[in-house]
């Protein structure tokens, strides 16, 4: 519409046009504002590091997996860890390929108790919690022992 057609319109035509516009307007600023910020994640598809929600109950989060996958099918495949609900954070990097061997050495956490055995009790501890697919067997390294499949 140019100007001498503007000038033409009526008071009554005017309003209406005007509301068309901002109606408009309002639904182009509102479907721009309804995606999420592509400096966040360009798809829901990539490399996620998915938490609990922490709360100011004392819980505390709890880092489930980094994985690799859709948003969606990675939501629902840990749903049985979200307390109130799940955080997916933008991981950076490669996953890594598996890379496997026949041996290698661990160990668990401190809080496994397991740091306070002497390698053959904690050989015959770790044994027991990883089941009859392992052998496990002390090492000289403080607090590890070495695991093969059987």
């Amino acid at each position: 519409m140019n100007k001498i057609e503007l000038e033409k319109l009526s008071t009554e035509d005017l309003a209406k046009l005007q509301s068309t516009v901002t109606k408009e307007l309002t639904k182009r600023k509102t479907e721009a504002s309804l995606k999420v910020d592509s400096n966040w994640a360009d798809s829901p598809v990539g490399l996620w590091k998915i938490t609990t929600e922490g709360d100011c109950e004392g819980r505390t989060i709890d880092h489930i997996a980094t994985e690799e996958g859709h948003i969606g099918d990675l939501a629902l495949k840990y749903a049985g860890y979200a307390m109130y609900q799940l955080n997916f954070t933008k991981a950076y990097g490669t996953p890594r390929p598996p890379k496997e061997r026949n041996q290698v050495m661990i160990s668990l956490d401190i809080k496994s108790k397991t740091w306070d055995m002497n390698k053959e009790q904690r050989a015959a501890a770790i044994q027991k919690f990883l089941g009859p697919n392992f052998v496990v067997s002390p090492t000289t390294y403080y607090a590890a022992v070495e695991i093969k499949r059987k």
